[in-house]
């Protein structure tokens, strides 16, 4: 089995308007949600190819149960791990020949969640692959990639 884990999963709202113009109301011309994070693009493309996987990471609050509503829909097994907060939304604004990009920090991950994180991926399948990608939530430091990697040494990944 394939199992993709983005830790800061976002809901990336793009709009095309006009001009963009400080302290005046800025009406869009279009606008596209879109469930988004590193690996949960994978699981969309994997999806695509035909290959069935589990997406996992940290979803929280009405934008976190939209990019779970959003993978199911396309057919994609998620076990996301609820936290307090939301997910995070980025925006993407274009007008004219520019964009403009803004980035959210989405929520803060407490320990015992991380903690939840690490003994899902222990309990996944031996021989199964695993895919984790993106930014790191508030509360996660680096050295996660470390503990996921020893921890993902059972997959046999790398032979």
């Amino acid at each position: 089995m394939i199992y993709t884990c983005t830790m800061n999963p976002a809901i990336d709202l793009f709009v095309d308007i006009d001009s963009f113009e400080p302290s005046v109301v800025n009406r869009t011309n279009a606008e596209d949600y879109q469930a988004n994070g590193k690996a949960i693009n994978i699981s969309i493309m994997l999806k695509r190819m035909g290959l069935e996987n589990t997406a996992l990471g940290f979803i929280g609050g009405f934008t976190g149960k939209y990019i779970e509503n959003e993978l199911k829909q396309q057919g994609i097994d998620t076990r996301f791990i609820e936290v307090d907060g939301i997910t995070r939304i980025n925006t993407f604004v274009r007008a004219q020949d520019k964009e403009y990009k803004i980035v959210n920090q989405g929520p803060t991950i407490p320990v015992e969640k991380k903690k939840e994180l690490i003994y899902q991926i222990k309990s996944i399948p031996t021989g199964s692959m695993l895919f984790v990608s993106g930014s790191l939530p508030q509360g996660i430091s680096e050295e996660i990639f470390v503990e996921i990697a020893e921890t993902s040494c059972k997959f046999n990944i790398l032979k």
